[in-house]
């Protein structure tokens, strides 16, 4: 019969599941947090703010990231209102200003950078207000500030210009209003309008504006100052003060001609301005006194004189004025309401001259009083919140000695009708409390993080097939500690228990001559030299050790730069060692595996390369090629020397084909930053995209994953791609692909190989609009990546050959939503990557390629919730990476892979049935 026969199967199959192994499912390999209390490092930043009659702030339930919270004081109603940044990812929400009827707030995400979000209150009504920077760039908006019906803030353009936006909440109600060439030096507003300040150089600029272009108007400048800024709005007026040598300026004004005032000239240091009572109060350095203002000069006066010097800050409540006072009792709290008789010290919380209140006391006001931090009376050296009504008698301990309670220490009422807003970390998590406006209830909301996780990382498999990596540690002074692990347990691993910080991580390991050599991370200092021959204070180090197979006989080498690199070529180990007279600079040496003597490398080396650089050294030509700000350096073994080769400046992403040549993209202000090549024995040469000056290739911003900036612990959660900006070069095929840009294309995929020129992949996102390929990885015989091609969100893209145009793999997240494909693997000729398909959170998969060959592994988390598998490790006949089930928190799990031989290499999801037809003679 010709044709054939087709047989129909009908199979039910798993993740590479087959006839000769293979686990259907990911299991749990290690939990090792076990302690019920969280000891991971879970807090809020302390911006709290009342919207619809509910609390909304900044929390980490430990499941996912640091998000925006709401709480209507119940237990029951406080929740996650929207997860920004899908996962463990934190978007991390900062700038809370309400406008009109929407809140609105800064939060970061991978796609998107730094950008202005906005909320009703639900997670539907949740939605960015524009990606004002191109895709990953961040455009940072600052000087948030609420009008009545909406929103006013300033960017900065590509030329570091300032822009005025205004937003009603909507995407298309967000648009510029004025662009400027001066800086801008705040802004306050008015209700219906905002005063801001523009730095002219030789001047000073008032500005004032309703929203409007037409409304966006200059008033008369109060002349010039060395410093200036505005300090905050009262009596329908904002205040600034222009600081200049020796005498400070107080403005006012109400974003009229006529209404802008000079008020008080003084040669003392005008601070702590806080709004009260319809006006605004203030201090003058150095006296016994506090002033305040109407907006008016003769409005502007002593409000009330002291026998003690008031320090900032000053909190307004609904009976009066709370602050920190010295006198002979030390810094105690005191209140005053306008008074002389009201005017009072309210408790002496350190019994003697001793201080109660710190140099900056936690201070918070609402209707009925305030709360703050001050010592415990029963034990002078612990710290316990206090609560006061303005009287002695209603001045009273709030807490037990030993609760360590945050709240938010400014702003007027930053209260609801169920009171003030506390986190507890008194017991090393975070626990949420309500206090009573009247001090009298204390009423916890249980904890957001139930979660007890170790949250491991930094996976490596060393000498003798033991598992390596990382997990937080219980200190809470430092994150980490080392483990080691088979597959009966894990162990924590100490290099020299004897060290100041013996937890540190080796970031680096390289296995020689039978022993296993790593960098351990020491001292933290940050080291500054004190002139031409004055030693640094003790920089920060890594100390070089060496341990046998079974890491016994553990010893120490050397000292050398924080966090340096070890490299093995041709059978001994070099790296870069700290110089001994302590400057903090680095020479290059060669360890001799036998006698681990270190021998420095003759001849200039290359500087320590900036932690932005996308890589820090490519293995090539029979040595090793170095990225730097003047070039690209160059170590030859056989030379054994280095030498800088003249390529343009701020080189990074190295990568080399299968004949050696190395490929580098760096920037020169006549080309802009372009690729580059160098052959072997021939010069560097430039392959432009983009003649001219202007950049053609994109660079991926290397963005912190905490926009607030902050470098506490609290807001690392996982070494999450967002930690490292993620890969926007690859080889593949003996070509070099990259994010290019031509000026007419948009950012999409371009390739180059030795011979160029660049030329577009694909225009994924037609015209000028950009695609933003990032994630670049080659994986068998295709080139994986994600990108956004203006209609299906950011989505997996393949290549399956050099000279064909990129394919859609599959909308995982159907529609303009983004399922976000991140942290690609290999393993078994596939890739492994997390996405979220917006039912099942973001979960583990697998692909092919091919829509049929890419499915969801297991929902680790089930349902909704995200297990954020990341950090995937393939070792031989299995995948090891860290996922949360919900239940155990942030663990070690595995994946087996199939064995040689199995039938059914590729799969549905385990519960999916399905048929596929063949045709057979």
């Amino acid at each position: 019969m010709r044709g054939g026969l087709t047989v129909l199967f009908f199979v039910m199959v798993s993740f590479w599941a087959g006839t000769s192994g293979g686990s259907e499912t990911p299991y749990l390999l290690f939990d090792l947090a076990s302690d019920p209390i969280p000891r991971e490092a879970i807090s809020f930043n302390d911006e709290v703010v009342e919207f619809q009659d509910d609390f909304y702030f900044v929390a980490t339930d430990g499941l996912h990231g640091y998000e925006l919270w709401r709480s209507d004081g119940s237990a029951r109603e406080t929740h996650m209102v929207f997860d920004v940044c899908s996962g463990v990812c934190s978007s991390m929400p900062r700038s809370l200003v309400v406008a009109g009827d929407r809140l609105f707030f800064l939060a970061w995400t991978i796609e998107a950078g730094v950008e202005l979000w906005s909320t009703d209150g639900t997670g539907q009504g949740t939605a960015l207000m524009g990606d004002l920077m191109r895709g990953p760039e961040s455009s940072l908006p600052f000087f948030l500030t609420g009008l009545d019906d909406q929103l006013l803030f300033f960017t900065k353009d590509e030329q570091d210009d300032p822009s005025l936006w205004r937003s009603d909440g909507t995407v298309g109600g967000t648009s510029v209003v004025a662009t400027f060439d001066r800086s801008v030096a705040g802004m306050g507003g008015l209700g219906d309008q905002a005063v801001f300040l523009l730095d002219a150089g030789t001047n000073l600029e008032l500005w004032s504006t309703d929203g409007s272009s037409s409304g966006t108007t200059q008033l008369p400048a109060p002349g010039f100052a060395r410093s200036y800024s505005v300090v905050g709005v009262a009596s329908g007026k904002v205040f600034f003060v222009l600081r200049g040598a020796p005498r400070d300026q107080l403005w006012s004004s109400d974003g009229t001609q006529n209404g802008t005032r000079f008020l008080l000239e003084t040669s003392d240091s005008l601070y702590g301005f806080e709004p009260h009572a319809g006006e605004m109060y203030f201090l003058r350095g150095g006296r016994e006194e506090i002033w305040a203002s109407d907006g008016t000069s003769q409005g502007t006066r002593l409000w009330q004189s002291l026998n003690c010097r008031p320090i900032d800050p000053m909190v307004s409540s609904g009976v009066g004025l709370f602050f920190g006072c010295m006198d002979s009792s030390g810094r105690e709290p005191w209140f005053s309401d306008g008074t002389a008789s009201g005017t009072r010290l309210l408790a002496d919380t350190a019994p003697g001259s001793d201080s109660g209140l710190s140099l900056f006391p936690n201070v918070a006001g609402g209707s009925q009083g305030a709360l703050f931090t001050a010592a415990n009376p029963g034990d002078p050296t612990a710290t316990a919140t206090w609560f006061s009504d303005g009287t002695a008698t209603g001045t009273v301990t709030l807490s037990n000695a030993g609760d360590d309670f945050h709240f938010r220490s400014r702003g007027e009422f930053q209260t609801t009708s169920e009171g003030w807003l506390l986190r507890s970390d008194a017991r090393s998590h975070a626990e949420l409390f309500v206090a009573a406006l009247d001090g009298n209830t204390l009423k916890s909301l249980g904890l957001p993080n139930q979660q007890a996780s170790s949250y491991p990382d930094g996976y490596e498999q060393l000498a003798g097939g033991r598992l390596f990596f990382r997990s937080r540690s219980a200190f809470a002074l430092w994150p980490w500690v080392s483990w080691t692990a088979n597959d009966i347990a894990a162990t924590p691993f100490v290099a020299d228990p004897s060290a100041p910080y013996p937890w540190r991580v080796p970031p680096t390991f390289v296995s020689l001559g039978g022993r296993l050599y790593f960098l351990q991370n020491e001292s933290f200092g940050l080291g500054a030299a004190g002139g031409p021959g004055t030693p640094m204070s003790p920089p920060r180090v890594s100390e070089l050790y060496s341990a046998t197979g079974e890491l016994a006989d553990v010893r120490s080498v050397g000292s050398f730069p924080w966090s340096s690199w070890l490299i093995e070529l041709e059978g001994s180990l070099y790296a870069r060692q700290l110089d001994p007279c302590c400057t903090g600079l680095a020479d290059f040496v060669r360890l001799d595996p036998v006698s681990e003597q270190a021998h420095e490398i003759p001849g200039p080396a290359p500087p320590l390369a900036p932690p932005s650089r996308r890589n820090e050294w490519l293995r090539a030509q029979g040595g090793v090629f170095m990225p730097s700000g003047t070039g690209v350096w160059g170590f030859s073994t056989s030379r054994g020397a280095f030498n800088l080769i003249p390529v343009a400046e701020n080189s990074d992403s190295l990568a080399v084909d299968s004949v050696g040549t190395v490929f580098v993209s760096a920037e020169s202000a006549s080309q802009g930053r372009e690729i580059w090549v160098l052959p072997i024995l021939s010069s560097a040469n430039p392959l432009s995209v983009r003649p001219g000056p202007e950049s053609g290739v994109f660079r991926a911003a290397v963005d912190n994953p905490d926009p607030v900036r902050n470098s506490s612990r609290h807001y690392d959660l996982l070494s999450e791609e967002s930690a490292v900006s993620p890969p926007d070069f690859a080889m593949f095929e003996d070509h070099y692909y990259f994010m290019g840009d031509d000026g007419a294309s948009g950012v999409e995929l371009w390739a180059t190989n030795a011979g160029g020129p660049p030329f577009l992949v694909g225009d994924l996102a037609p015209g000028p609009a950009s695609s933003y390929p990032q994630n670049l990885l080659a994986v068998g015989d295709k080139l994986f990546f994600r990108a956004d091609d203006g209609v299906h969100g950011s989505e997996l893209w393949v290549v399956s050959e050099t000279g064909t145009p990129p394919v859609l793999v599959a909308d995982l997240q159907s529609g303009p939503g983004s399922s976000m494909p991140q942290q690609f693997a290999e393993a078994d000729g596939r890739l492994l990557f997390s996405a979220d398909d917006g039912t099942r959170g973001r979960e583990l998969w697998v692909s092919d390629g091919t829509p049929a060959g890419t499915y969801a592994v297991a929902d680790i988390a089930p349902g909704p919730d995200s297990s954020s598998p990341s950090g995937f490790f393939v070792e031989p006949g299995r995948v090891v990476f860290t996922a949360n089930d919900g239940v155990h928190g942030f663990e070690v799990w595995a994946l087996d892979l199939p064995e040689p031989g199995d039938i059914f290499s590729s799969g549905f999801e385990a519960g999916d049935s399905a048929s596929w037809s063949t045709t057979v003679p």
